[in-house]
């Protein structure tokens, strides 16, 4: 009896455990059927009674593609950072493309150059000192009409991501970016508004007689050969010309379907492409992820119809979020994709470093234009409509308006944010007004009030710092993952290398059948496992995790990850300061350092950084200035960066690029009294270069240049162009009322060159520019005509191109009316779009110089050979531009011969030889050591 009566508790706990077991596994399987049934009957009922349209009731969605676009529309809608609470149309500022520098070409003393910009140093890690200036860049639809294969690239943060989505959104035809109202637009309308029916009607019909008579009059200078149509000088030129003549021009994206796929959805694990694997059927799987059930199961069919008609616009984001592994099977899918449905058109998102094997797959690359303090303004205008509806009560109650003490707060000191960064202050000034001007401070308010269902922040932070310590480690989270670094022996900092080898979240052997974190927390018996794993799902749920196949998740945003992953260090320097040391030196951990900066004690690290042999792009003391920008109060070792940065910017064996990094650094920087100070001694410099970088540094640094107006009005009147021209663009900058009388002087009065670069910057001056422009083209004074018609241009409205037409019509000086002349030939040329990635068989002079030295050119990318050689020529010029072009084009191979340049007796050589070292530790990522 005894023995009985001790068996039978076994007996009832194992039938227990039995009915557990089933229990659960019942519920998974629940679980699974709802997913895989559930949401097709509801798009069924959907599709039936025309429930639940987001925004796009003309289309149907009774057919395959209406549903199709109907899903795609919601995904743009909502993939962005606020996406669950305000739709992309409503907050979406114009998103616009600095394309790369074209290539090199020879300059003859009598060739006219009309950029007035390149005196602004375009550095794809450092794009803040480009942000207050009117550099040529590509809008959404010129980017329709050009090469077929593009990469979006920039810094995290930089909007590559809204573009991809934003450029879905037009190509759909749901948005459209119209012509902002200014000025001179306002006092047209006011004028026609005065006039009766009959006179209006007189105004269009001479408007429309002056634009056949402008063609009429251009065919005529064509055919008596008064003016040549413009022959090609440039790769961009070339290509343009090209595309004239074929017989069946690019269609607009308009023409196209947006297929938009995250790469992390794409399962790529077999290099067997071509016959054995369509390389289209990995995109179509990653394609259904994306879209409703019932979208999923019929749009095979429909895209592989598409993609073999060639009228498919694919848009991939997420490349430089994936571990490195995963990127390689990216790139080997790309190509066999390319090989068979190349004539698709492919945008990708891609790093602002190592964007090299983008580029060998020819795509070209276009870099991420960061906001003006306009397009700042226009932003923020946009959420203080928006703001109600998106932080509404209840679905049908909005919220409070925004006040006026939270709008100043936004609009205060703006300059060098991201605009993801922008959107977390936005978002933290306009919930709380205590909130304090601090990045980490805007990501924990946004925490804690954007989701639309609420999460117990303070239970979930130790599962956000975990979480956020594996997507930086392994790229993604998984629940195995929290379980693995919850388990470890005080979690904090990256995870151990043990650790590591047993987790997998690159996707190799992940399948699209796989239980997601949910289901797989039905199978753990530790209750503190399960409720982690439930908080996951929370998360997930409330939209702060993005989930991934395989049942994989990141943070909404890379920045989020960033600053909980910064949570895990502060306790490091005193309890395991070995473990700083080495997680300071990983690749990943570089932003989470930058908002560690502001709770942590990074001494020590510092220290190692300054004491380490710099590479070319001066990667370790560069990076420091970013810990500056993230500090919430100037720590130690503030004074030493700032005086090491000074020294390294003026020193006289400084090469130009790396100047360039310094000063771009110090904008970045945000420590104004700082940088103000280094830029006003180098305003006094002997050296050129060291005060063009001054005034650009001054003038990018907002409202706290305006202190050193005077200085840089002064060199207004500097004997070197390239100083009096960055002197106007960062006056144009500041935007004081001295600054303004400073440049309207100088358009009266300057130089040619000087006069034609206020006049562009004038173009990007709504409220004073515009007006000044529309009056100085009827100016007495025929350069002050001239330059306000290359103002003119840049400005991209009717009023603008009317001016132009008139000028070419009427203007009796030649050395004007050719100004016009080129604009309206442009203007009836159509947009031009961004040009293929050349290989040195494409470009001009080096065909001349080979043909002319009886040299074979090979084809593709074997050509660059031909560029080695000419690097070798007798002649300096040669010389120069055979080492910047190999730069441009991302020739690792010719890295040895470039090192050998540095040590060139010719300067100029030796300046070419270290940009063009620079260029390609960008684009390859792997560091290159400094010389020195």
């Amino acid at each position: 009896m005894t023995q009985k009566t001790q068996k039978q508790p076994d007996t009832a706990s194992r039938a227990a455990n039995v009915s557990r077991k089933v229990a659960r596994r019942g519920a998974r399987e629940t679980r699974k059927a709802i997913r895989r049934f559930g949401a097709l009957m509801v798009d069924t009922l959907k599709s039936l009674f025309g429930v639940g349209q987001r925004r796009v009731n003309r289309r149907s969605n009774r057919t395959t593609i209406g549903r199709f676009i109907n899903d795609i529309i919601t995904l743009a809608e909502t993939s962005h950072l606020t996406g669950l609470r305000v739709n992309l149309s409503e907050i979406l500022v114009e998103p616009r493309f600095m394309p790369a520098e074209e290539i090199i070409e020879p300059v003859a003393e009598d060739d006219v150059i009309q950029e007035v910009y390149y005196v602004v140093p375009r550095i794809p890690d450092l794009p803040e000192i480009v942000a207050p200036y009117n550099v040529p860049s590509l809008s959404i639809p010129q980017l329709a009409v050009g090469h077929r294969r593009l990469a979006i690239l920039g810094p995290v943060g930089s909007g590559r991501t809204t573009a991809l989505m934003a450029i879905a959104l037009w190509a759909v035809r749901e948005i459209e970016f119209e012509e902002p109202d200014d000025p001179v637009k306002q006092h047209i309308e006011m004028e026609m508004q005065q006039l009766t029916d009959k006179e209006r009607k007189k105004i269009e019909r001479e408007k429309q007689e002056r634009i056949e008579a402008a063609r009429a009059q251009l065919e005529i200078d064509l055919q008596s050969g008064q003016v040549s149509k413009p022959k090609a000088v440039s790769q961009a030129e070339a290509y343009q010309q090209e595309l004239e003549n074929e017989a069946n021009p690019l269609p607009p994206f308009t023409s196209l379907i947006p297929l938009v796929v995250h790469l992390a959805d794409l399962r790529v694990s077999s290099n067997l492409f071509g016959a054995e694997v369509d390389p289209a059927e990995p995109l179509i799987r990653a394609l259904q992820r994306s879209v409703s059930t019932l979208t999923a199961r019929t749009i095979p069919r429909m895209v592989y119809r598409r993609l073999e008609e060639n009228s498919a616009l694919i848009l991939l984001d997420g490349y430089d979020e994936l571990p490195p592994a995963n990127q390689k099977r990216v790139q080997m899918w790309l190509e066999a994709f390319i090989a068979q449905y190349g004539d698709n058109f492919i945008i990708m998102t891609g790093p602002d470093i190592g964007y090299g094997p983008l580029m060998k797959m020819g795509l070209t690359p276009l870099f991420m234009k960061p906001w003006n303090s306009q397009e700042i303004n226009t932003f923020i205008d946009k959420w203080v409509t928006a703001w109600p509806t998106a932080n509404r009560v209840r679905r049908n109650k909005p919220g409070p308006e925004v006040g006026t003490n939270q709008r100043k707060r936004a609009e205060a000191d703006n300059y060098a944010y991201s605009p993801a960064e922008l959107t977390f202050k936005v978002w933290a000034m306009f919930s709380d007004d205590t909130v304090s001007y601090h990045r980490g401070e805007w990501i924990d308010t946004f925490i804690k009030t954007y989701p639309p269902s609420p999460i117990d922040y303070d239970a979930s932070l130790p599962l956000l710092q975990n979480a956020a310590t594996l997507q930086t480690d392994l790229g993604f989270i998984t629940l195995a993952g929290i379980e693995v670094l919850n388990q470890e022996q005080g979690a904090a900092g990256a995870i151990s290398q043990t650790a590591l080898n047993q987790l997998d979240t690159d996707g190799d052997g992940v399948t699209d059948d796989d239980d997601d974190a949910a289901d797989n927390a039905e199978s753990l018996d530790d209750a503190a496992a399960v409720e982690r794993a439930r908080l996951l799902r929370t998360l997930g749920f409330a939209g702060l995790l993005s989930s991934y196949r395989g049942g994989r998740y990141r943070f909404r945003h890379r920045l989020i990850a960033d600053y909980y992953a910064s949570l895990t260090l502060q306790s490091l320097p005193e309890s395991d300061p070995a473990s700083l040391f080495q997680i300071a030196q990983k690749p990943n951990w570089q932003r989470p350092l930058r908002y560690a900066a502001a709770h942590t004690n990074l001494d020590d690290v510092v220290r190692m950084k300054l004491m380490a042999h710099p590479d070319l792009l001066q990667s370790n003391l560069i990076e420091l200035t970013r810990w500056l920008a993230y500090a919430q109060e100037a720590p130690e070792w503030r004074g030493e960066v700032l005086r090491r940065l000074g020294n390294t910017f003026v020193h006289p064996d400084q090469y130009v690029t790396g100047r360039e990094r310094i000063a771009a650094a110090l904008v970045a920087s945000r420590t104004p009294d700082g940088a103000l100070s280094i830029f006003e001694y180098g305003l006094g410099s002997k050296e050129a270069d060291i005060r063009r970088l001054s005034c650009l540094g001054i003038g990018a640094m907002g409202i706290h240049g305006r202190r050193l107006t005077d200085q840089i009005a002064n060199l207004i009147a500097d004997p070197e162009q390239d100083v009096h021209l960055s002197a106007a663009h960062a006056l144009a900058a500041i935007g004081t009322e001295m600054a303004k009388q400073t440049l309207v002087g100088a358009l009266l009065e300057g130089e040619e060159r000087l006069q034609q670069a206020v006049a562009e910057d004038f173009a990007l001056m709504p409220e004073e520019g515009y007006m000044t422009l529309y009056e100085a083209v009827e100016h007495e004074e025929m350069f002050v005509r001239r330059s306000a018609l290359f103002g003119l241009r840049r400005v991209e409205t009717d009023w603008a191109r009317e001016r132009v037409h008139e000028r070419f019509l009427y203007e009796k000086e030649w050395f004007v009316r050719v100004v016009a002349q080129e604009g309206f030939l442009s203007q009836e040329a159509g947009l031009v779009g961004p040009p293929p990635p050349p290989n040195a068989e494409d470009v001009f002079w080096i065909q001349r110089w080979a043909e002319n030295r009886g040299v074979v050119m090979p084809s593709g990318v074997k050509s660059n050979e031909v560029l080695q050689q000419a690097l070798k020529d007798k002649n300096l010029e040669i010389r120069k531009i055979s080492a910047v072009a190999l730069g441009q084009m991302g020739a690792a191979e010719a890295a040895r011969l470039l090192y050998l340049g540095l040590a060139d007796p010719e300067p100029a050589i030796r300046e070419a030889a270290h940009k063009a070292l620079v260029e390609l530790q960008t684009k390859i990522g792997d560091t290159l050591p400094d010389p020195h």
